[in-house]
């Protein structure tokens, strides 16, 4: 299975395995932007089988109709929130903590991400983003998933699904997935 890694500014990467995603991941989360710090929003999803990706809107490079994970990530704070898009639940580590400012996307305003949401730390965020793309499945090593706080919803626009759907699957081993920088 191939995967994409869409940034904030829709740019739409197409790694090669787990070493060049998690090169990636750590080079875009921790770019400076123009609010002055590195928070953000990435997408990681399956690429549709002969998908252009150029031809694609921004709503559905984002969103993959619904598969997926998104992070939302500010490695400066050192936390992240994960969101499992098929059932739009949330990887809890941590207990809540601050909330955190990321860029959304080029054309969408910067967004607060309540603190009941970012409940990982930035570290597990790319560890699950690896466990993703080796298993293809929703990521289960160091978190557990639970539907969204009612108040702090998921997307932009509020909208919020509460269905678990998420199928179980062993966790991948730390030791096979590749080490590069440590939040």
């Amino acid at each position: 299975m191939t995967f994409l890694l869409i940034d904030h500014l829709v740019r739409v990467y197409e790694p090669s395995g787990p070493e060049e995603t998690g090169e990636l991941f750590d080079e875009i989360v921790r770019e400076i932007l123009p609010t002055g710090h590195s928070g953000q929003a990435l997408w990681i999803r399956p690429r549709g089988e002969g998908e252009d990706v150029s031809a694609r809107t921004f709503s559905n490079r984002y969103d993959g109709n619904g598969e997926g994970l998104r992070v939302e990530i500010d490695v400066d704070a050192g936390r992240a929130a994960l969101t499992w898009l098929p059932d739009d639940s949330i990887a809890v580590e941590l207990p809540p903590g601050d909330p955190l400012r990321i860029m959304w996307s080029i054309d969408a305003p910067v967004i607060t991400v309540p603190g009941g949401r970012a409940r990982t730390s930035a570290a597990t965020a790319r560890r699950a983003v690896l466990e993703y793309l080796a298993s293809g499945r929703r990521p289960r090593t160091g978190i557990v998933w639970t539907p969204p706080p009612e108040a702090a919803p998921a997307t932009v626009d509020g909208a919020s699904r509460h269905r678990d759907g998420g199928a179980p699957c062993d966790p991948v081993p730390d030791s096979d997935l590749p080490k590069r920088l440590e939040y």
